[in-house]
This record gives structure tokens, sequence and C-alpha cells, in this order.
């Protein structure tokens, strides 16, 4: 006789171990898969970190070469001496009150500029021949203009010192920006025998607190 009973344990059995067996490899199939998408997940933030920084350094890059640029473009004018020779002319023959000329130049080391008319002060009076020192000043390029001093009588003096004060300036092209500077022309004569400056002597120079 068939003992039902432990028939139908058995089968129960045998269905809760199977239920258990396929809740096992359910439990270990998601637990894989839940490592997998978290892998990637990973993964994925890592390329996304990885894409930032390529475009950070991408920008920086930029910005570098737009500085470069606008560099490049920016005038870097300068107010030189064109020749270190002083020349005294007399107002008129005979006279002896005179004029002192110093030969200077602009000079462009920086891109293409445009300059504002240059607008001469000092003492004694002082103008520069030509009197308009303004337009377009190329890279590379110089404008030579000369600083007429009213020295007056200075055979008369012992020592008679006088400065030009000589304001640029610039912009380059396709810049919006004007770049100012500021420089000193500065003439002394002198007929002390201990005065390094002895006879006329033409200096340029340039405030230190300058842009």
């Amino acid at each position: 006789m068939v003992d039902w009973v432990a028939v139908a344990t058995f089968l129960l059995a045998l269905a809760t171990f199977t239920l258990a067996f396929f809740t096992f490899r359910m439990a270990r199939e998601t637990k894989n898969v839940a490592r997998g998408t978290e892998k990637l997940a990973t993964a994925a933030a890592d390329q996304l970190n990885a894409a930032n920084e390529q475009v950070r350094i991408a920008g920086e890059e930029l910005a570098y070469l737009q500085q470069e640029a606008r560099t490049a473009k920016e005038p870097q004018v300068v107010l030189e001496l064109d020749d270190e020779k002083v020349t005294q002319v007399p107002h008129r023959a005979g006279s002896p009150m005179s004029y002192a000329f110093v030969e200077v130049r602009l000079a462009n080391y920086g891109g293409h500029a445009s300059i504002e008319p240059v607008h001469v002060t000092g003492k004694p009076k002082v103008e520069t021949l030509p009197p308009d020192i303004s337009g377009f000043l190329p890279a590379g390029g110089r404008i030579p203009f000369r600083v007429r001093f009213d020295v007056g009588n200075a055979q008369a003096a012992p020592k008679v010192d006088a400065v030009a004060s000589v304001p640029i300036r610039a912009r380059g092209q396709g810049l919006t920006e004007w770049r100012e500077s500021l420089f000193y022309v500065t003439l002394r004569w002198s007929l002390q025998g201990t005065d390094e400056a002895q006879g006329w002597r033409a200096e340029i120079r340039q405030p230190l607190n300058t842009a």
C-alpha cells in the first residue's frame, strides 16, 4: 500500500527545495546585476569626470590662446632719443635768446596701433615739431619728431634744467582699450666743470608708477 502522506511530504519538500534553489539563483543573479550596474555607473562617472577635465583644459588653452592673440595686438609704444645731440638755435640772428631742439621718436614694439595726438607740456615753454604727432603706427614703426625748448639766454646762466612731459595714448587694432604711458624729456645745460652734464645733455625717463 502506497503511503500517500510520505509521497505528499516528499513532493512538498522537493517543491520547497526547488523554490529555494531558484530563489538563491535569482538572488545571486540580482547581486551580480547590481555589481555590474555599479561598475557601469562608476565607469560612467569616471568618463564624465575625464570629459569635464578635458573641457576644463580646453577652456584654459583657449583662454591662453586668446590672451596670446590679445597680447600680440597690444601696442608697446615708447619714447626714445633719436639723436643724443642737442641743437641750439637763436630766436633770430644776433639774439642771445635761443631754442634747444631734442630729436626723439615714438617706437612701437607691439602690434599695429593708433596714436592719439600727443600734447606736450613743460617748463620752460616747450612744443613739438611738427605740432601734430598722431596717426597710425605699425608694428616696428617709428615716428620721429623734435621737442623744442625755449631756453632763453642759456649761456648767461651757469645751469639750466628743463623738462617736457610727453603723455602717449595708443590703441591696438581690433581693441577697444587705450594704453596710456608717460615719458619725460629732460634737458640740462651746465658750464660747471664738476657737473657730469657739462654742456647740453638730454635724457628720456619714465615714472615707475605708469602703466
